[in-house]
């Protein structure tokens, strides 16, 4: 069963300010992008501030993620995430206003293993749609934002663009925003 929210379970240290991260990584153009997305997924499937979505900055293992407990239903503003440039030794480096997503290890476990992956997104659909989905899934429920959850589906995803973590959520990834789209409206009724 899904154990209540903490916050995250990463060490951090802040870099700087959204602004700083946009105007340094120059990606002015790309901040509507991630929003759009979002705005496109049912807004169930992100109910009680869960889920997450990121994107990897071109040609870098940086990516930008929502920040933790954001209500994505009325995401809106880019200020509600934050730059993540490196995540070692358990420590989430980042720019932003606010924490990177408690999902963070996961995402990052994810772009260092799977170089042509430019897109995650993370939902919470409700347990007994996830149970009936014919993809690959956890054999157990690990908890939420641990390093041990992105090894696990960083395994599960090889050849596969989505992966179920048991009585937890879904996880969709993809080379473009319309393709990670397009393989969680395959599996999610949008």
């Amino acid at each position: 069963m899904p154990e209540e929210y903490v916050g995250v379970r990463y060490i951090s240290t802040c870099l700087g300010s959204m602004r700083d991260g946009v105007e340094l990584y120059n990606i002015q153009n790309q901040q509507r992008s991630i929003i759009n997305l979002i705005q496109s997924i049912p807004h169930h499937y992100f109910q009680n501030n869960s889920g997450n979505v990121s994107y990897r900055i071109e040609s870098t293992n940086y990516f930008v993620i929502t920040g933790t407990a954001i209500n994505l239903q009325i995401i809106d503003n880019i200020n509600e995430f934050a730059i993540v440039t490196s995540i070692q030794d358990e420590v989430v480096r980042y720019y932003g206003d606010i924490l990177p997503s408690s999902e963070t290890p996961l995402h990052g476990k994810i772009y260092l293993r799977f170089p042509d992956i430019n897109w995650i997104v993370h939902t919470h659909p409700p347990i007994n749609l996830l149970n009936q989905l014919s993809i690959p899934s956890s054999e157990k429920y690990l908890p939420y934002g641990t390093f041990e959850v992105g090894e696990m589906v960083t395994n599960l995803l090889n050849d596969n663009h989505s992966v179920v973590l048991k009585d937890h959520g879904l996880v969709s990834v993809g080379r473009t925003d319309n393709e990670v789209l397009r393989y969680l409206s395959s599996l999610l009724i949008f």
